[in-house]
């Protein structure tokens, strides 16, 4: 999906560091509504908030969880 959107020229700036941090979030974020949707009650084997932290070649810190 990612190379159709690249050469189709849709794809955002790779670079910046939100679409980073969605990329690196996404998967997770699948994991804990495949688990919310499938799981028994009480049965899911990951669960709580997800968190996210981005740390920038520069130094910098970001997160859109509040860690």
């Amino acid at each position: 999906m990612f190379e159709v959107l690249k050469v189709s020229g849709m794809l955002k700036d790779v670079d910046d560091p939100e679409t980073l941090r969605s990329l690196a979030r996404r998967p997770v974020e699948v994991v804990t509504a495949i688990q919310r949707d499938f799981c028994a009650g009480g049965k899911r084997i990951g669960g709580g908030r997800v968190h996210d932290l981005l740390i920038t070649p520069s130094g910098d810190y970001s997160s859109t969880s509040g860690d």
